[in-house]
């Protein structure tokens, strides 16, 4: 019994030494060979022979080497390993990668080199021709032949840039190019591109011209119709297009084909590509007068360009008003701005002051109505009044706090002379700018409609009384208008006048 029990206790130490020997064996990952050296061509299959011990694994082949070579697992330890022929003369360079599951033990790569070959194919793609040129309109198809060495395939796409007027299509060993119409006076340029499905031929171009859209010959002009006020001495404009064609002559004439000594006609051709005409006339002290201005092409099938010259009478009123004009609704709202004086400027010399009242329903804008010329300050429906007037001399001070000289400031006929001054405790009479008609200076009323201006008056004669009682201000305005209507009302209340400019000393003697 002694015996039995010590075989068993033999047998338990065996087995004991057995498992902690197995417990123990360390994991590992081998491949066999580490390289393999393939042919250019009949490269026969090789195996690796993979030993792992504890781990688990499998094979694949380096992205960049997916296209000629592979790696197929046999079993748990043979891995076949081929490569298609190289048919390019340079070697080739690939990795076969064994993939361990454990992190420590880590991966295995086998690297594989194929020779390159020693009569190896040309891969080359040739077009001809490649500059394809194209009439403007109904232009036919035309054909780029494709010229193959090796064998791979090749498509051919409009670029990006010309694909809505370009249109490719592929035959066997060529490619028709079909261009639209060009709508464009310029030529238009595109560029198909032919790429292979061989990586190693670069994509190839081929250059699409197509001419310029030819225009008929046509001669016009931006303006078929001036009109110029009595006054007026500002030159206009007329910008002409002449297409495939010139106009040779300007001729003048009058409705009774004489030609009109008041009217002049200047051809422009400071920027050749764009021709025009400067057109100005004299003062009319009469009635309307029309003339024409006529451009005369070279071309006998373009026809001649009439342009009416039309000059309104003289005019001795400029109020639209029919009846006297009560100012009461319009001094509602005001705004004030007055020009400082220079200190050492001579004592005579007046302060600028310009003062706007309009009514309730009315909007001022200060920079001006978009768009509108000459520059319309108000918007809306009501009315409003514009007044230019001249007060002593009135200096800069640091608090911006400016006060209006209470005094009688008489109307007196606005003064175009800019070197003569208007007097102190004056208000500038309305005016009609002698450069441009549609200029209004100095005192002004109107009305209003819907952001238009439907009636005007100037001030032509008349009296602004200033007063303070406090800090209110009170201004009796007595105006009368170029037709004899009164404009007429009293402000009672604050105004909040803004100073504009700051002081700067006197230029040196002789600048």
């Amino acid at each position: 019994m002694k015996k039995i029990f010590s075989i068993l206790v033999a047998a338990a130490a065996l087995c004991a030494v057995a498992c902690t020997n197995k417990g123990t064996e360390e994991a590992s990952l081998s491949v066999d060979p580490k390289s393999i050296e393939f042919p250019a061509e009949n490269a026969p299959a090789t195996d690796v022979t993979v030993t792992a011990v504890g781990v688990k694994w499998d094979v694949s082949v380096a992205e960049t080497a997916s296209g000629w070579l592979t790696a197929e697992k046999v079993n748990d330890k043979t891995v076949t390993v081929t490569a298609t022929d190289n048919t390019t003369a340079d070697q080739r360079v690939g990795s076969v990668i064994i993939t361990s599951d454990d992190k420590v033990v880590g991966n295995r790569e086998i690297t594989v080199v194929q020779a390159g070959s020693e009569n190896p194919v040309v891969y080359d793609l040739q077009l001809s021709p490649s500059l394809l040129e194209f009439e403007p309109e109904s232009a036919e198809a035309q054909t780029v032949t494709v010229t193959v060495s090796g064998e791979m395939g090749w498509k051919a796409e409009a670029a990006e840039g010309c694909a809505e007027w370009v249109t490719v299509t592929a035959a066997a060993d060529s490619f028709t190019v079909k261009v639209g119409d060009n709508p464009d006076t310029k030529e238009r340029i595109g560029t198909v591109v032919v790429t292979a499905d061989n990586e190693s031929v670069e994509p190839k171009e081929v250059t699409i011209k197509q001419k310029p859209k030819v225009l008929p010959p046509s001669l016009s002009a931006d303006k078929n119709e001036l009109t110029f006020g009595f006054m007026e001495t500002n030159r206009q404009r007329i910008q002409v297009t002449a297409i495939n064609c010139e106009w040779k002559d300007i001729t003048t004439k009058d409705a009774n084909g004489n030609v009109p000594e008041w009217l002049h006609v200047s051809r422009n051709t400071d920027v050749p590509e764009k021709p025009s005409l400067d057109v100005w006339v004299d003062p009319n002290e009469s009635n309307e007068r029309v003339a024409y201005i006529e451009l005369i092409s070279d071309t006998e099938t373009v026809g001649n360009v009439s342009i009416t010259v039309t000059q309104e009478a003289y005019r001795e009123h400029f109020s639209e008003l029919t009846e006297d004009a009560d100012l009461t609704a319009a001094l509602t709202n005001s705004y004030t701005t007055l020009n400082i004086v220079q200190e050492w400027m001579d004592d005579a010399i007046p302060s600028q002051i310009s003062m706007l009242f309009w009514s309730d329903g009315v909007t001022f804008l200060p920079d001006g109505k978009p768009g509108v010329y000459p520059i319309q300050h108000f918007t809306g429906t009501g009315e409003y009044i514009e007044m230019e007037i001249y007060s002593d001399k009135v200096l800069y001070n640091e608090a911006g706090e400016y006060d209006i000289t209470a005094h009688d400031y008489n109307v007196v006929p606005y003064i175009f002379d800019i070197t003569v001054l208007f007097p102190q405790y004056s208000v500038a009479g309305g005016a009609v700018a002698e450069w441009d008609p549609n200029m209004r200076l100095g005192t002004w009323y109107y009305r209003i409609e819907d952001d238009n201006i439907v009636c005007k008056a100037p001030v032509s004669t008349g009296t602004l009384k200033i007063e303070r009682d406090g800090n209110n201000y009170i201004l009796d305005i007595e105006f009368v208008d170029d037709l004899g209507n009164a404009i007429s009302g009293t402000y009672k209340g604050p105004l909040d006048i803004i100073g504009k400019g700051t002081p700067r000393p006197e230029l040196p003697t002789g600048r």
